[in-house]
């Protein structure tokens, strides 16, 4: 449904944002870990960004929860820069839903397929 509308900002591959049902039971299953700075930042960041959050997996292990969301957000952004650059297509400007994406070449299917076999342990069955 909505992976038409929206893409990964950086490199025209599709992208599922996070919904409040995810960004909700997320942060139901971490909140003895996660303090109240870390979940603002998380409740105020894109959805596209709480998915990069929410699809590397739980805050158990983590001594700093803010500096760890916003490195997951920071690293998602450098690996879609990448990917999209290695298709030859620029970075675009962040953006949330409701936000037009200049995409210049979707992705063919071998390149998703690719992506997902090599980002199968985040996505955790939901491409």
């Amino acid at each position: 449904a909505i992976w038409g509308v929206v893409a990964m900002a950086t490199g025209g591959l599709p992208v599922k944002p996070a919904t409040r049902e995810d960004l909700e039971a997320f942060i139901a299953q971490n909140k003895r870990w996660l303090p109240e700075d870390a979940e603002q930042l998380l409740r105020n960041m894109s959805n596209i960004d709480q998915r990069r959050v929410i699809s590397a997996g739980t805050m158990s292990s983590v001594r700093d929860p803010t500096a760890v969301i916003q490195a997951r957000v920071r690293k998602a952004r450098e690996m879609e820069a990448q990917i999209g650059r290695g298709q030859g297509v620029g970075p675009a400007p962040l953006m949330g839903l409701g936000e037009e994406s200049r995409i210049s070449k979707p992705a063919t299917r071998e390149e998703l397929d690719a992506f997902i076999k090599a980002n199968d342990r985040w996505l955790q069955g939901e491409a």
